[in-house]
């Protein structure tokens, strides 16, 4: 706590010279640090950038948030970078790590159990899906399946995984058991698989979003856009559900939304369940490998949280495939015949 104590005020000093300024936590997201900066020239957003979070991501998400902040006519707002008094975007710390300040979007996160934010999510990321049409970033593009499967959080392959999964911390698990089977059976399904492709957000999970008033406000955390398919961040954003018990009625709400907006062909919407499952099966290769290289505390919890959660959202999906795709094909059907 003292080291991000430490590395905001280092940070801020860049920024309000003069101080005057109070700091609060925000409590969401696990990769990086995100506080609230009060001034008396406004509110604003100082991100401390991890270790594992390289110069050259940063400076990406920073040029892709210029080419959509220049973007017209959009329903929300992405984060905007606020330059430092001597007019630097990303601030160098002591520590190692990076920090950079953001204007502050008005909004806070969706309510989990009011469908009409899940509807407004889901117009959100049909706008979100168009708007990136337009953009591009650096890197090779994953087009196949088993590219998204093993390339998509971190590069990595069968061997590598079989063995890291190994480690005392997960040994004789049923999750790590349930991810192995579901390994087998994505393998083959996508295999041969190619989809439409095109920039995306790449995480945009519902703690990504902001809302406001009952409608999205914003949407943050772009550090791991590139080019893959698109049909991920629809998969990504009906996969955290958080308190929510009804999860089909959360999806048939986003489904209801994303319909106004966005287009998926009728093979992205047939095989949205297994895309849903890559999801957490390369979320869990990423944090298992993270883990892996580091052996800290930090990355053995989101590791834990992300298997736990695989867990439950794998075995829903199992259950419920068939309806998530027609909550979604029907509409776009019925919109089609209009």
């Amino acid at each position: 706590m003292e080291q991000k104590v430490d590395d905001s005020r280092e940070a801020l000093a860049h920024y309000f010279p003069e101080g005057g300024f109070e700091v609060e936590p925000i409590t969401t997201g696990f990769s990086h640090t995100t506080l609230l900066v009060k001034a008396p020239s406004g509110s604003s957003i100082l991100r401390i950038y991890l270790h594992h979070a390289p110069l050259e991501k940063i400076k990406q998400e920073h040029e892709l948030l210029d080419q959509l902040n220049a973007q017209k006519g959009l329903s929300f707002q992405f984060p905007k970078v606020i330059p430092s008094v001597k007019g630097e975007t990303i601030i160098k710390l002591s520590s190692g790590m990076h920090a950079t300040l953001f204007e502050r979007i008005p909004g806070s996160s969706p309510d989990f159990l009011n469908l009409e934010h899940w509807k407004s999510m889901g117009r959100a990321t049909g706008e979100v899906l168009k708007v990136f049409e337009g953009v591009k970033v650096e890197g090779p593009s994953l087009a196949t399946g088993l590219e998204m499967l093993y390339n998509f959080f971190s590069p990595c392959n069968r061997e590598e995984f079989l063995e890291q999964v190994k480690c005392p911390a997960f040994a004789q698990s049923e999750g790590v058991e349930l991810i192995l089977k579901e390994l087998d059976i994505l393998e083959k399904a996508l295999a041969s698989m190619r989809l439409p492709t095109q920039v995306i957000h790449g995480d945009l999970h519902t703690n990504n979003f902001l809302v406001a008033d009952g409608k999205v406000s914003g949407i943050v955390d772009l550090e791991i856009s590139k080019s893959a398919w698109r049909v991920m961040d629809v998969a990504t954003a009906i996969t955290n559900f958080g308190p929510a018990t009804d999860w089909m009625s959360c999806v048939d709400a986003f489904a209801a939304g994303f319909c106004e907006e966005g287009e998926l062909t009728e093979e992205e919407l047939k095989t949205l369940p297994l895309v849903m499952k890559t999801r957490f099966v390369t979320a869990f290769m990423g944090t298992l490998g993270w883990y892996s290289r580091e052996k800290s505390e930090k990355p053995l919890f989101i590791c834990s949280f992300t298997l736990q959660m695989a867990t439950k959202v794998i075995s829903w999906v199992n259950e419920s495939g068939e309806a998530i795709t027609q909550a979604f094909a029907t509409r776009m059907k019925t919109r089609k015949e209009k």
